[in-house]
């Protein structure tokens, strides 16, 4: 994320378990969400690491209906803050060449 932080982009993330809800998706993304590191969880979740379960008050449900009320479908993607839903993986530069691009209102 620091290549992304670096040009000016923020990130804000949502828990979307495209095998959907009660899947070990879910599981494991509530375990990283309730992780004392959540990069380090997520790192290590991405690197095939596994998930170290931990609770809390997280419903997963809530990000994942957002989503899909968002027009999100699969991951990753991302939801720009005019709405628009940029499916697959944009790399730093590449994000930032289309965001210059396309011009997004800030809210």
């Amino acid at each position: 994320m620091s290549d992304y932080n670096a040009l000016g982009i923020t990130v804000r993330y949502l828990a979307f378990p495209r095998q959907g809800l009660q899947s070990q998706a879910e599981q494991d993304m509530k375990a990283i969400w309730c992780a004392k590191d959540r990069n380090k969880a997520l790192d290590d979740a991405m690197n095939g690491k596994g998930v170290q379960p931990a609770s809390c008050n997280v419903d997963i449900a809530k990000h994942y209906t957002l989503g899909v009320q968002m027009g999100v479908n699969g991951t990753p993607a991302m939801v720009l803050s005019n709405g628009m839903v940029l499916p697959g993986y944009q790399g730093p530069k590449e994000l930032k060449a289309f965001l210059d691009e396309h011009k997004t209102d800030k809210r």
